[in-house]
C-alpha cells in the first residue's frame, strides 16, 4: 500500500550532491502551490541546502504479505465454490428437466401408438361397415327384383274384373266346396244304377270310417261324393294322410273351379322353381281358403 507524505519543509537534496533541487517556497508571501522541484532555485541558501533529508518507504514485512494473499486466496476460492455450487445447481435442474422432457416423450410415443392403433380399429370397422352396406344393397336389390316379380305374378293373378263372371265363381266356388273327388273306387260289373250307387256310398263310408273322423255322410254318390255343408270335405281332407296306412290308391282331392285349379298349378310351378333354386321346407298351405307357398316350421 502507497502512503502519500507530505513534502518536507525546506530544500530538497538529490542524492549525495550539495545541489538542491527545489526550494519549499520560492517568494515569500507568493501562494501555497509547489513550485517545480526539478529546476534548482537561485534564491537557495546553504542553510536550507543543509536542512535537507531523504526519506525512504517503509517495506512491509513478508508475513504480513503472505497473509494478504491467504486472505485473497480464501476469497477467490470462495467465490469460485460459490460460482461451482451454483452451476451444480443449474447442472442438477436441466438434469432433471430433462428427464422430466424424455417422460413427457415417452408418453407421448405411448399415446401416439394407441391413436394409431385405435386409428387402425376405425379404419377396419369402416371397411366392415363399408361391407355390411354393399350386401345390404345387394339384399335389398335382390328383394326389389322378388317384389317386382311377385307384383307381375299377382297382375296375372288377379280375378277378372266383370261383375258377372266374379259372381259366377263366388257362387261355383260355394258349391264346389260341398263336394269331394276321390279317386282308386273299384267300380262293380252289374248295370243296375241303385246298386252301383249303393256300392261307391258303401265304400265311401267305408273310407271315411277308416280315416277315423265322425262326421255326416255324404248326401249323394254319382262318383262326385257330396254333402251337405262343406265342413265335412274339409275335415276329410286334413285327415286325407290316414289314408296311407290303409290304401295307397285311394285319393281325395277338393272340387275346384277352372279358375282354382290354374291358381293351384301356378303355385305348384312357383313351389318347383324355388325349390329348385334353394329354398327349403316350402309348402302350399291354405290360409283362410287361399292357397299360398309358405316356409314348413321344423318340428322339434
Amino acid at each position: 500500500m502507497n502512503v502519500r507524505h507530505s513534502p518536507p519543509k525546506g530544500p530538497i537534496m538529490s542524492g549525495n550532491s550539495d545541489c538542491p533541487i527545489a526550494p519549499r517556497s520560492v517568494i515569500a508571501g507568493s501562494s501555497g502551490s509547489q513550485p517545480d522541484l526539478r529546476k534548482p532555485t537561485l534564491y537557495a541558501s546553504d542553510s536550507d541546502l543543509n536542512q535537507v533529508t531523504f526519506r525512504h518507504k517503509r517495506k512491509h514485512s513478508e508475513e504480513s504479505l503472505d497473509a494478504k494473499f491467504d486472505a485473497f486466496e480464501c476469497r477467490i476460492m470462495a467465490f469460485l465454490n460459490n460460482i461451482a455450487k451454483s452451476q451444480n445447481e443449474t447442472l442438477n435442474t436441466i438434469s432433471q428437466d430433462i428427464s422430466s422432457i424424455k417422460d413427457q416423450l415417452k408418453e407421448m410415443k405411448l399415446t401416439t401408438d394407441r391413436l394409431a392403433e385405435e386409428q387402425y380399429q376405425f379404419k377396419q370397422q369402416l371397411v366392415t361397415i363399408s361391407n355390411f352396406n354393399t350386401d345390404t344393397d345387394n339384399r335389398i336389390s335382390v328383394l326389389e327384383s322378388k317384389i317386382d316379380t311377385l307384383k307381375t305374378d299377382t297382375v296375372n293373378r288377379i280375378l277378372p274384373t266383370n261383375c258377372d263372371n266374379v259372381i259366377s265363381e263366388i257362387h261355383e266356388r260355394f258349391q264346389r266346396e260341398k263336394n269331394l273327388i276321390i279317386v282308386g273306387i273299384d267300380e262293380i260289373s252289374t248295370k243296375n244304377v241303385e246298386e252301383r250307387r249303393s256300392h261307391d256310398m258303401s265304400k265311401v263310408n267305408s273310407m271315411i270310417k277308416s280315416i277315423g273322423v265322425d262326421c255326416a255322410q255324404p248326401t249323394k254318390v254319382i262318383r262326385i261324393a257330396c254333402f251337405e255343408t262343406s265342413d265335412t270335405p274339409k275335415l276329410i281332407l286334413r285327415n286325407k294322410i290316414a289314408l296311407q296306412n290303409t290304401s295307397a290308391k285311394l285319393k281325395i282331392y277338393s272340387d275346384e273351379t277352372p279358375l282354382q285349379r290354374k291358381m293351384m298349378q301356378t303355385l305348384r310351378d312357383e313351389l318347383k322353381h324355388r325349390t329348385e333354386a334353394g329354398e327349403k321346407d316350402l309348402i302350399i298351405k291354405y290360409i283362410k281358403g287361399v292357397p299360398k307357398i309358405v316356409q314348413q316350421h321344423s318340428k322339434n
